[in-house]
């Protein structure tokens, strides 16, 4: 799950200019973390585009009500709806 300047973005304002994902999960496996920092290297992000530490400031989870923002064949990423 999204949040912050990459949710309001995609969700609200596309002008917004963000340089990283705030994250909202239960934790990242290996995999995933694999898999992000290759992203990085693929598209020459910063380490910490994919921030999980937003978990520290997201209501707990499960968040009532969060809006899809994509529905891929192995991903399903959906954004924190405002307010």
């Amino acid at each position: 799950m999204i949040a912050g300047g990459a949710a309001v973005a995609l969700l609200w304002d596309n002008q917004r200019i963000t340089n990283d994902v705030d994250v909202v999960s239960e934790g990242m496996t290996p995999l995933l973390r694999t898999s992000v920092a290759r992203v990085a290297r693929d598209y020459d992000l910063e380490p910490g585009w994919f921030n999980d530490a937003a978990k520290l400031k997201a209501p707990a989870l499960p968040i009532d009500d969060p809006i899809l923002v994509f529905d891929g064949d192995r991903l399903r990423v959906y954004a924190v709806p405002a307010g």
